[in-house]
This record gives structure tokens, C-alpha cells and sequence, in this order.
């Protein structure tokens, strides 16, 4: 409870932008910061980028953080 979903991307789409603001979450279009897993306790790398999704989990696993790496 009291999750808050924040969505960092060049491009979001209408409905996840709408899923976050029913949620009351954060959007940021942009590319991915490693200052974005700031207060997460949870990451989730779902790019169609391997590289960027390798990137992220490095990031999320150096700050101790759970991550899940959504791969096709």
C-alpha cells in the first residue's frame, strides 16, 4: 500500500498515461536517468532496447533494489 508508479520514457502512450494518473503517479518523458531509482523499491526495465534493460538491472542490483527485466 502507498506505492506510487513512476513511468520514465521517451514516448508513453495514452494509456499508460492514464494508468499512471488514476494512480496519481510520476511521468517523465525522457530517456531513462540512473537518478530515476531514487525512493524505488522496485524496478522494472520493459525497453525494447537490451542494452538499456541490461543497464537499468545493473543499476536496480548496485542499489540493493528488486528488478524485473521484461524481455520478448
Amino acid at each position: 500500500a502507498g506505492a506510487l508508479l513512476r513511468v520514465v520514457a521517451p514516448d508513453i502512450s495514452a494509456e499508460i498515461r492514464e494508468i499512471v494518473a488514476q494512480q496519481q503517479g510520476e511521468l517523465h518523458e525522457r530517456e531513462y536517468q540512473p537518478s530515476d531509482m531514487d525512493d524505488c523499491v522496485l524496478a522494472v526495465a520493459a525497453t525494447d532496447d537490451d542494452q538499456l534493460n541490461k543497464m537499468i538491472s545493473e543499476h536496480a542490483q548496485q542499489r540493493l533494489i528488486p528488478v524485473n527485466v521484461v524481455d520478448t
